[in-house]
């Protein structure tokens, strides 16, 4: 029963956070120009995601990588169009 709860409130939390990214990044990009803002905001999404994947034994499976390739190219589109956009 703690198990379940324990993932609603990351669903809450995870909602919480996307939510206020555009008006973050908004008054964010008014003070700080497009490319360094984007480079922070990688960069703290890796020093907390690579910890999770070391921690779960990361393996990388090469018949994935298809996929990973094209959901990658979608996202950098992604990410050019809100920078530039």
């Amino acid at each position: 029963m703690f198990k379940k709860y324990k993932i609603l409130l990351l669903i809450i939390a995870t909602a919480f956070l996307g939510a206020g990214v555009g008006a973050v990044s908004k008054l964010s990009l008014q003070e700080i120009p497009e490319i360094p803002f984007t480079f922070l905001r990688f960069l703290v999404a890796a020093l907390v995601l690579i910890p999770v994947f070391i921690k779960q034994g990361f393996r990388f499976k090469l018949k994935k990588f298809r996929d990973l390739f094209f959901v990658s190219i979608f996202a950098t589109g992604n990410v050019t169009f809100f920078i530039f956009g």
